[in-house]
């Protein structure tokens, strides 16, 4: 009875031990299963980091895209050949090829639109006395003072006003101004450009004995909006002798 007892409790030891060393659980198979998971998760974090990088990348994109939208300038107009009250208007034939102005600009938004005909041609040159006169001796001068360039042999567009002597620009345009003088004399003179009352350039010229040279001139280019106004004037304390002016519209 002994000795089944003993053989009994050494079965059940060994089973035990059986248990023990060959659990259910295969903790091989687990952990190569936590490895794996390992590996997606950092490929994955690895992924998200791409992925965050392309973003901000879309969105610096995206800023910059918005801003040059955002800087466009707005353009939109609408219009009509006629205002409503003047009721129809019958245009045509045309035996050449035409522009059909439709005056009635009613929404122009950035003034992309012209509803004028066309832009007026402007250009004039001018001169402080006809050729037959002679020259002149003018100044000097203690206040600024407008030189009026009567004889205007060249004045299209009627810009240029030879009883006043100013310039008055009749579209918004850039414009070129040229001016020349002629000094024989013993004595200093010189010419200054103005853009509505302000000086721009000026040119001078000394006498015969004091240089080689008779004549001087001097060039702009301005930007006038429309209605602003040019002229030419001695600088103080010059005595301008014989004087000539050239403008043309840029």
């Amino acid at each position: 009875m002994f000795g089944l007892e003993v053989f009994l409790l050494i079965f059940l030891w060994s089973t035990q031990a059986q248990d023990v060393l060959t659990p259910s659980v295969d903790i091989i198979r687990e952990l190569d299963k936590l490895r794996a998971l390992e590996r997606r998760m950092k490929a994955m974090e690895a992924e998200m980091a791409e992925l965050k990088m392309m973003n901000e990348g879309l969105s610096r994109s995206l800023g910059i895209i918005t801003k040059t939208i955002t800087d466009q300038p707005k353009v939109a107009f609408s219009a009509t050949l006629s205002n409503l009250q003047d009721g129809f208007k019958f245009l045509g034939p045309f035996q050449n090829t035409v522009t059909l102005v439709y005056e009635n600009a009613f929404t122009n938004i950035g003034y992309a639109y012209d509803p004028q005909t066309e832009q007026p041609k402007v250009a004039f040159s001018a001169s402080l006395s006809a050729l037959e006169v002679g020259s002149m001796n003018i100044g000097p001068y203690q206040d600024q003072v407008t030189l009026v360039y009567q004889n205007a042999f060249t004045n299209i567009g009627s810009a240029y006003d030879p009883n006043t002597g100013i310039f008055t620009a009749p579209v918004r345009g850039v414009y070129y101004f040229s001016f020349v003088v002629f000094n024989p004399y013993n004595h200093l003179t010189g010419l200054s450009l103005m853009k509505n009352g302000q000086h721009v350039v000026s040119v001078s010229d000394n006498p015969p004995g004091l240089d080689t040279e008779d004549t001087a001139s001097n060039a702009a280019s301005l930007l006038l909006e429309k209605g602003d106004q040019a002229r030419m004037g001695p600088p103080l304390q010059r005595v301008p002798g014989l004087l000539h002016l050239d403008v043309t519209e840029g």
